[in-house]
């Protein structure tokens, strides 16, 4: 769902997709799911959740909390190194070139 002007004008002050294209969004799918049962959302193959350390990005100490993050374990087209608190890590990107 898109709100917005056609010429790229702004909607103002604050207005952003979250506050207003959502309430428009929630109120057609309640509207279209009205009866449906509520399932849960698998998590699909070749994901994996992981707690981290919100304050660096990596795994937290043993014993300390984390938060959970999700990740993708599944192979890519396209790998790329990046830099993530102090140490380099690899992901894999899930785009081809020219995508």
């Amino acid at each position: 769902m898109w709100v917005g002007f056609d010429d790229g004008r702004s909607l103002g002050h604050g207005e952003a997709g979250a506050r207003t294209a959502l309430p428009l969004w929630l109120d057609f799918m309640v509207k279209a799911m009205a009866g449906r049962p509520v399932r849960d959302f698998g998590q699909p193959p070749g994901v994996v959740v992981v707690q981290i350390d919100p304050a660096t990005g990596l795994l937290p100490a043993p014993g300390a909390e984390g938060i959970s993050e999700v990740f993708s374990t599944a192979p890519h087209r396209k790998k790329t190194r990046l830099r993530l608190a102090s140490r380099p890590i690899r992901i894999r990107c899930c785009w081809k070139e020219n995508e």
